[in-house]
Parts: C-alpha cells; structure tokens; sequence
C-alpha cells in the first residue's frame, strides 16, 4: 500500500503530470486529488503498521 498508492499516486504521478501535462485542462484538479489520495494512504498505512492481529 505505501508504495503503490502513497509514493507513485501521490509524488510521482502529479509530478509527471506536472511536468508533461501542462496542456491538459483539468491536470491541476488531477493533481489535487491524486496528492490528497496519496496522503490518505500514507494515513492508512500507518494506521495499518500499528494493527496487530493475533493468529492464535
């Protein structure tokens, strides 16, 4: 989940389309939500890490 969703959807992908997209009309709002998804599942993930489900 860290990876995937928080540093790819979250830096690199605005990022990207930051750099490259500049012509497309809604790559800001693009941006916008894909960096509140990524802090959403960096929240996540550390909520996550902290959950310990016993097995016995």
């Amino acid at each position: 989940m860290f990876w995937a969703e928080a540093v790819a959807a979250g830096i690199v992908l605005p990022l990207l389309l930051r750099l490259f997209g500049e012509k497309m009309k809604f790559a800001a709002l693009l941006c916008a939500a894909l960096a509140l998804a990524g802090a959403l599942f960096m929240r996540a993930s550390i909520l996550f890490s902290g959950y310990f489900h016993p097995l016995v």
